[in-house]
């Protein structure tokens, strides 16, 4: 099950998925570098009868709708009502494939924040210092479109999952050292067979003495382990939950966890 945040775990558990970095229209007639238009709406998306927050959803949706339209054929060429229409039906044509990087993540959030209605305010306020410090112009901008308590409400999304991964690495078993080694070769082989390496480069391949090579390798696979407890923990969250998107035309739309998923 793919994850907005898993999937681009890599040394770090920090990344920035939806609920750690959104994509921001920060255009006053939608798109963000691109002329693209405005994410079509409005649309919403329900757990338990309770509404989505509509900017996590709006982030979210913005993200994926550039990326979407701009995949296109000829989009950047194509204009009018006709092909707008066109690409929207595409673009909300399987509203739970759309959305499921979204509620796999917001799942994980719900839940952390039943068990932990508080979270650690000193922690949480190290982490908002840390993004506005790092973050410079980016955070500017980013409070100007989303307001101070818009840019909380996303950090805090941020802050409850990555409390989550931590919770979840703390009760990983180490990889093994054979684990590590079948890792290191697989991987090795494979940009081997891509070419990134030549004959030459092969000889100085970096190997797992290098402390660097074997953290990634380490972490690679708790990452994998992660995936697995998580993808475990959203199946039962969403089989406990009725979840339901509302589309364009009003409808409401069951979004069911099937046993193929």
């Amino acid at each position: 099950m793919r994850s907005l945040l898993l999937a681009s775990l890599a040394l770090s558990f920090c990344a920035l998925p939806l609920a750690c970095a959104p994509a921001v229209d920060l255009s006053a007639d939608g798109g963000m570098l691109w002329d693209t238009p405005a994410v079509p709406g409005p649309v919403a998306l329900f757990f338990d009868d309770a509404p989505v927050h509509a900017q996590a959803l709006h982030e979210f949706l913005t993200s994926e709708w550039t990326q979407f339209y701009l995949r296109q054929e000829g989009a950047a060429d194509q204009q009018g009502e006709a092909h707008l229409a066109a690409v929207t039906q595409l673009f909300y044509a399987q509203p739970i494939e759309l959305l499921r990087p979204l509620i796999h993540d917001l799942l994980l959030v719900r839940e952390h924040a039943q068990r932990f209605p508080e979270v650690d305010g000193e922690h949480f306020g190290e982490m908002q210092a840390a993004f506005h410090k790092g973050a410079g112009e980016t955070a500017r901008m980013l409070e100007e479109h989303l307001g101070k308590d818009g840019v909380r409400a996303h950090l805090l999304r941020r802050f409850r999952l990555e409390e989550t991964l931590l919770e979840m690495r703390a009760g990983l078993q180490h990889p093994t050292e054979a684990e590590i080694q079948a890792w290191y070769d697989g991987k090795m082989q494979l940009m081997r067979e891509s070419g990134e390496y030549s004959d030459d480069d092969w000889a100085n391949r970096p190997t797992l003495d290098d402390h660097r090579v074997r953290e990634l390798a380490e972490n690679q696979l708790m990452r994998q382990q992660i995936e697995v407890m998580a993808s475990a923990r959203v199946a039962r969250l969403w089989k406990e939950s009725v979840i339901t998107f509302v589309g364009l035309d009003g409808q409401k739309v069951p979004l069911r966890l099937t046993s193929i998923d």
